[in-house]
């Protein structure tokens, strides 16, 4: 029988395998949105199959007939403002270094 460290060494193995396989299914979603859109399947036969929003797949198709194969792909998002200025978060990156277990009191 598997000791306990191995079996902790394969989940995290697993988890790790399927994080990433997760990464790129977005990517295979419309690079087959594509195929199928090319195979004459309407817009809204694809947003059934992959429980989409119409205008979703459109974007898809309008994207890949830009920027092509690059245009499968996230592009990077800025996501919100940050809370702490660039002095705060060296602070608080200071903080997080001399205690580590215990991010909550920083």
């Amino acid at each position: 029988m598997a000791s306990s460290e191995q079996q902790c060494r394969h989940r995290f193995h697993h988890y790790i395998g399927v994080s990433k396989s997760f990464q790129f299914l977005r990517v295979r979603i419309r690079a087959h949105t594509i195929l199928l859109s090319s195979q004459g399947t309407t817009v809204d036969e694809i947003a059934q199959i992959y429980q989409a929003h119409r205008n979703s797949v459109s974007s898809w198709i309008d994207k890949w007939e830009v920027f092509g194969a690059e245009g499968l792909y996230d592009q990077p998002r800025s996501g919100s403002p940050p809370k702490l200025n660039e002095k705060e978060q060296e602070v608080a990156k200071d903080l997080i270094k001399a205690y580590p277990n215990a991010p909550k009191r920083v």
